[in-house]
């Protein structure tokens, strides 16, 4: 009997381990009570909240397309998301380009480490840490038609 206990408590522990699969869906950011809350809307399962230190760049991209990993979390009323890692899918239908501005305004370094010359990027955007940018490519200049800050400096 205690060799059947022993096992069945190994693998509830390793099963809470194991690297959840990543999850696609919608940012949806919606308001209950003094503060926002962001979820991981899907086609398979319930709003799934959206938790930890990078839940504040996703609540930045309300309605984009996403995958994010992390580990579930018991938090009501269908469980959460303790994100790790996400990746901007889509935002008003095209896939953006995510990175870090750099101090001039002018350029971005790309999460795969590509440098693009950003055209047209809104002044207010200026001075952002990281940033993603939709628009016009060619080569490596990008004309810029909607961009966002995820985080700053």
């Amino acid at each position: 009997m205690r060799s059947v206990v022993a096992a069945l408590g190994i693998a509830l522990l390793a099963g809470g381990c194991a690297a959840q699969q990543p999850l696609r869906g919608r940012v949806a950011v919606t308001s209950m009570g003094p503060r926002p809350l962001t979820t991981l809307v899907t086609d398979s399962t319930s709003p799934m909240v959206l938790e930890g230190p990078l839940e504040p760049e996703l609540r930045q991209v309300n309605g984009a397309y996403v995958e994010v990993q992390g580990k579930r979390t018991e938090t009501p009323p269908h469980g959460g998301i303790e994100v790790e890692h996400y990746v901007i899918l889509e935002i008003e239908g095209e896939e953006p380009y995510v990175g870090r501005l750099d101090s001039t305004g002018t350029q971005l370094t790309t999460e795969d480490g590509s440098l693009l010359r950003l055209v047209g990027l809104p002044r207010p955007i200026h001075g952002a840490a990281r940033i993603w940018v939709i628009g016009d490519r060619r080569g490596d200049v990008l004309e810029v038609r909607a961009a966002g800050v995820l985080a700053r400096d």
